[in-house]
């Protein structure tokens, strides 16, 4: 009724929508925000299991957030989150509880001391049953209490607009409560790099880059799956028109592994991103990336990756009117070489090992097949009330573990105040 009232008192409408905007500026800067998500999720497999062991399930949830955002005279900025998250779930499995309580801390700070130097520090802390250890998509485990923390510091440093300096550093930690997981899952990875970058034409960049990664495992059977990495490499990034940008990231990647077994070994890698935008409305980004990375599957070491994703945002002329549509495709190549010789020899004389391996379908080598489509839509109504609805499928074919595929349905609706 208000949108057709609006077509014929355009005064009215006008002023209707200048309240509107000074409503959003106050709550953007008003440096203490409240909101609550509440919403349901149903999915046709619940852990991510084989057929014929699926089950379904739905979730309830409500997800209260409380933020502080804090600024000083453009120089410093403080930004705080805290939101718990209760979920019910109507057909738990016998590990799982009924209900569930989650938490989610997050810190980002920035601040400049002076016009060319810029220090920031991030933290983000979960506490949670593991809904899915997902990075682009792909399930590594669906169900279990975990704590993961990760922590980020950085410096820049700007010799002129056109050319900076940034260091970065990196921790992260992930622990199971569950003791045969914590051996099987808990990890911890540690990074340091600098990366130079200059632009030496309007619509031209350049930079070089160096990074050093440690990747550790909870050990088991006296074997140490942790590994070292270290990247020297290149970039160039172009826009070529407004609707048409693209950059690329190459060079070599030196791995050393902590078991003195598996040989070390050095490998190209590469990351491809574009960004298309064929309208003011759509835009399209891609991207494709090879390298050597840690690995989501008990007992190997680490796998050999390609990574394909491609997503398409549409702002649809009713500016309160978003659409998302996303897919990932990752292959994943293990290697017998990168597991330890020892633990591929306590594969049939230790119980709880060779148990572990016949129930996961374990082999030592093979490659990994993901496949991740998701598809999203919101839509606000009024100030301060968005609701979303989210569809997402998930197919894992893999030589090296069980075979899964998974959808799922989320609607969501979150009001800010």
């Amino acid at each position: 009724m208000k949108k057709i009232i609006a077509l014929f008192v355009f005064v009215p409408f006008c002023l209707s929508l200048a309240a509107n905007e000074t409503a959003v500026e106050k709550r953007e800067n008003q440096p203490v925000k409240f909101s609550v998500s509440a919403g349901a999720e149903y999915s046709d497999n619940r852990d991510a299991l084989p057929e014929p062991y699926q089950e379904d399930n739905v979730d309830l949830y409500i997800t209260p957030m409380l933020a502080l955002d804090l600024k000083w005279e453009e120089v410093t900025m403080l930004a705080l989150s805290y939101a718990p998250t209760y979920r019910y779930r109507d057909n738990p499995s016998i590990i799982e509880d009924e209900t569930q309580l989650y938490h989610n801390f997050a810190l980002n700070f920035n601040h400049k001391p002076s016009p060319n130097l810029e220090l920031r520090v991030l933290e983000n802390l979960f506490v949670t049953d593991d809904p899915s250890v997902q990075e682009n998509g792909t399930t590594i485990r669906r169900d279990g209490s975990f704590t993961l923390s990760q922590t980020e510091a950085g410096i820049k440093y700007l010799f002129s607009r056109l050319s900076n300096i940034d260091f970065l550093g990196r921790y992260m930690i992930k622990t199971y409560d569950d003791e045969q997981r914590q051996w099987e899952s808990d990890e911890d990875r540690t990074d340091a790099g600098v990366t130079l970058w200059h632009q030496p034409g309007r619509q031209f960049g350049i930079l070089a880059t160096a990074s050093y990664s440690k990747y550790g495992y909870e050990e088991y059977l006296g074997v140490d799956r942790g590994f070292d990495s270290m990247f020297f490499g290149v970039g160039l990034e172009e826009v070529f028109s407004p609707n048409f940008r693209c950059g690329i990231r190459g060079g070599v990647q030196n791995v050393s592994y902590n078991d003195e077994s598996i040989d070390s070994e050095s490998a190209p890698y590469a990351i491809l991103s574009a960004q298309f935008i064929p309208i003011p409305t759509t835009r399209f980004t891609a991207s494709i990336s090879k390298m050597i990375r840690e690995t989501f599957i008990f007992p190997f070491s680490s796998q050999d990756m390609m990574d394909y994703v491609l997503r398409m945002d549409w702002d649809s002329p009713v500016p309160e009117l978003r659409f998302a549509v996303s897919g990932t495709y990752r292959v994943g190549d293990y290697e017998s070489d990168k597991i330890a010789p020892s633990i591929l020899n306590e594969y049939m004389t230790d119980p709880t090992l060779h148990e572990y391996v016949e129930v996961y379908g374990l082999q030592s080598s093979g490659k990994e097949n993901i496949f991740v489509l998701r598809a999203e839509v919101a839509y606000k109504i009024g100030y301060g009330t968005t609701i979303k609805l989210a569809q997402s499928y998930e197919d894992v074919d893999s030589d090296v573990r069980w075979s899964f595929k998974r959808n799922s349905t989320n609607l969501m609706l979150t009001r800010e105040f």
